[in-house]
């Protein structure tokens, strides 16, 4: 096994950045509206919809409803999910040094999964996003990533309201051919059918059955909610996942922690541009290759695998910024000033163009998972939050839209760095998490899948 960097490493890039001031490339604005092209006409027994693809699962309400929903090692023909090998390789990865409100870096020791690391089996698949061309806006045929991708939180049954850890999330992705995604989304198809529901051309807040024992939301897959994790939906979604993913198959892992800091609904609070409270956040992007994990290689991403996101509201000036990203992002579009300011404290162009600059992280024909780093492409929520009434602003940046698919999605400011998943509400209970990027992501895919490969 090559073993994997430290952290530690990625800091003397960290200190350059703080030393420069600067935080990223100089920011530009997009270039006319982005459109999917004209409405396509949707056969129900032909095409696939926004549910099919990326589906939500809705929270069990009771402990014994917990083990529905598919863990770790849950095996089919391809082996377990996720085995516990390649989780503790993870595990085994250490604790970056802490860059302190007076710029001055002060050790953290330990491991940075290590309060998750006796709770492996606590894990459990939450959501599934299928890509028939991971990091591609058009269909490149035989030199496509064909990808099925879980997500996966911590779910404690033993927890009142069997809330998801909002502070980590594991996005588990397994490779097929094209003749295997074909299969699989035609199996979707079926499923889709078997259940009786129309196509979704949009996401939509579905109230969950009378007897189906699960917490709905926004964004969660109708049949889940109306049928509970043990209709014959649930079911057939499970034989059929594992059918097509397991470790035999399993060729990358990505991750976000949150290590510093209390979990928290939102970036920051009260509406606040500027984040009020301590946070830091480790992304980490790796291969896996016969059950081994090695470092991604890829934009703003350390030798690692990792990029940091480190946020003090308390930071002293001209010592460190409050968010501090490491390594700094290198894309032509950059909003990180945005939310190391308030709005009183920059001049309107600039504002208006980082804001803009941001709306271009949402725009997956603009920024991929290959050409954006982590950080970029997780906060842009966050810094877009104030201006998602701002119609002419969405139009002057060439904001992503869709002619044939709604883009409706949850609250731009819910769950920090969160895409898919559920978090933690404000009252203490669950809220589900369906950022606009995953949902532009899911019009690109249903347009290769309906025109390409579902022929």
């Amino acid at each position: 096994m090559r073993p994997v960097s430290k952290l530690s490493s990625t800091f003397g890039i960290l200190l350059a950045v703080v030393a420069a001031g600067a935080y990223g490339c100089t920011p530009e604005t997009g270039e006319g509206s982005v459109q999917t092209g004209p409405e396509a006409e949707l056969n129900e027994s032909k095409h696939l919809g926004m549910t099919d693809v990326t589906i939500l699962y809705p929270l069990p309400i009771t402990a014994d409803h917990v083990d529905d929903l598919m863990s770790p090692s849950s095996e089919g023909d391809r082996g377990p999910l996720f085995a516990r090998e390649v989780f503790d390789q993870l595990s085994a990865i250490d604790n970056a040094p802490v860059l302190g409100p007076d710029g001055k870096v002060q050790p953290w020791s330990g491991k940075l999964l290590d309060p998750w690391k006796p709770r492996y089996a606590n894990l459990r698949v939450v959501a599934v996003r299928v890509d028939p061309c991971f990091g591609e806006v058009s269909d490149q045929g035989g030199s496509c990533q064909n990808t099925i991708r879980l997500v996966a939180q911590f779910v404690d049954p033993t927890q009142p309201a069997r809330r998801p850890d909002g502070r980590v999330g594991i996005h588990l992705f397994y490779t097929v051919n094209r003749a295997e995604m074909t299969a699989f989304l035609q199996g979707l198809l079926r499923l889709r059918r078997a259940a009786g529901l129309p196509l979704q051309k949009g996401f939509i807040n579905p109230t969950a059955g009378p007897n189906s024992n699960v917490r709905s939301g926004f964004g969660v897959n109708p049949t889940l909610a109306s049928e509970g994790l043990r209709g014959p939906y649930a079911t057939g979604l499970r034989d059929h996942l594992l059918s097509y993913a397991g470790e035999k198959n399993l060729t990358a892992v990505a991750f976000c922690v949150q290590d510093i800091g209390a979990e928290r609904p939102e970036y920051s609070e009260n509406n606040a541009t500027v984040a009020e409270s301590r946070s830091r956040w480790i992304f980490g992007r790796f291969d896996v290759r016969q059950g081994t994990i090695y470092p991604q290689t890829g934009p703003a991403l350390a030798p690692a695998g990792i990029q940091i996101s480190d946020i003090d509201p308390v930071s002293q000036p001209g010592k460190r910024p409050i968010l501090v990203v490491d390594p700094p992002a290198v894309t032509p579009d950059s909003y990180f000033g945005r939310l190391n300011k308030k709005r009183n404290e920059v001049d309107a162009p600039a504002w208006e163009q980082m804001s803009a600059s941001a709306l271009a992280f949402l725009d997956p024909r603009r920024y991929s998972p290959t050409t954006s780093d982590c950080v970029s492409c997780h906060l842009a929520d966050q810094a877009v939050d104030a201006q998602r009434f701002d119609t002419a602003l969405y139009a002057k940046s060439g904001a992503f839209s869709s002619t044939t698919y709604r883009l409706d999605h949850t609250p731009l400011s819910s769950g920090p760095f969160r895409m898919i998943g559920w978090t933690p509400s404000r009252s203490g209970d669950a809220r589900p998490v369906l950022t606009s990027r995953v949902v532009n992501d899911t019009a690109v895919s249903l347009e290769m899948i309906n025109t390409s490969v579902l022929k």
